[in-house]
């Protein structure tokens, strides 16, 4: 049997994301993303609901995002969840869930000045040449 792990998310940074290098010298990035939904409760009325997600991104992209993504950017991640367990502070086993993203996309309007993309599979020409219309949500 087959199996899938894929998620895209679309929301606001939540922090400015923060960059650092591995040991071998490769690009990571962490940050957060806050997705808001609207739930209508028995009595009629709505409730907003935040649900954050930890994103971490490598190499180029981590270098893109790094230069470009700031708290309150409107982005879009696809990538897979990433499960760990880890022991806190009081000793309690605590699973935590993370998105490692394999493409991040601004959907702010301020487009690059080299006009190149921000994905991690686009090449370094600009933008049109590479097939990306502003206009295309992929969803």
């Amino acid at each position: 049997m087959a199996s899938f792990n894929k998620v895209i998310i679309v929301g606001n940074v939540g922090r400015d994301p923060e960059k650092r290098s591995t040991t071998s010298g490769k690009a990571v990035i962490n940050f957060s993303v806050a997705v808001n939904s609207n739930t209508k409760l028995p009595s009629g009325d709505w409730k907003e609901e935040t649900t954050w997600f930890r994103v971490v991104a490598f190499d180029k992209l981590a270098d893109r995002v790094a230069e470009r993504a700031k708290k309150g950017a409107s982005v879009l991640v696809e990538g897979r969840i990433q499960t760990s367990e880890y022991t806190n502070k009081e000793g309690a086993k605590v699973n935590s869930w993370e998105v490692v993203a394999s493409d991040i996309r601004l959907l702010d309007r301020k487009p690059r000045e080299d006009g190149a993309p921000f994905s991690a599979g686009a090449t370094d020409a600009p933008a049109a040449a590479a097939g990306v219309v502003d206009d295309e949500i992929p969803f």
